[in-house]
C-alpha cells in the first residue's frame, strides 16, 4: 500500500475517503513493517486498521502480533487487540528504543 500523507499529496488527485486491501496484505514506512490479511486505511485521520488471524507490526527487531492492529500514522502509536480467545504475543527489543531516542527530532 502506497499512502500520500496531506503534506505529500499531489495536485489534481482525486480526494480518496478509504483504501481497502485484502489478502497478504504488506504495509511498510521507514523500518516499520505490517502484515495482515485485511487493511483499512481512511484518508482523513491517517488511521491504518490491519486485521487476521495474525496481524503483525514489526520495528526493527521488536514486533507484536494480534488479530487487529491500528495504526495511528499522524501520533507514532497503535494499539493491538486480541479475539479475546488468544493473546496478543509481543517482543521488545531495547535496542530499539534506544535507536529511536538518538534520531533527531524533525
Amino acid at each position: 500500500i502506497f499512502i500520500h500523507t496531506a503534506e505529500t499529496k499531489k495536485q489534481g488527485q482525486t480526494d480518496l475517503k478509504q483504501i481497502i486491501a485484502m489478502g497478504n496484505v504488506e504495509y511498510t514506512a521507514g523500518e516499520r513493517k505490517a502484515f495482515a490479511d485485511k487493511a483499512v486505511y481512511t484518508t482523513q485521520d491517517e488511521i491504518l486498521v490491519l486485521t487476521g488471524e495474525s496481524a503483525r507490526l514489526i520495528t526493527g527487531k521488536s514486533h507484536v502480533t494480534g488479530k487487529k492492529i491500528t495504526l495511528f500514522r499522524n501520533e507514532d502509536r497503535a494499539i493491538v487487540e486480541s479475539d479475546g480467545k488468544t493473546r496478543v504475543q509481543a517482543i521488545f527489543n531495547p535496542e530499539d528504543q534506544k535507536l529511536k531516542d538518538q534520531k533527531p527530532e524533525e
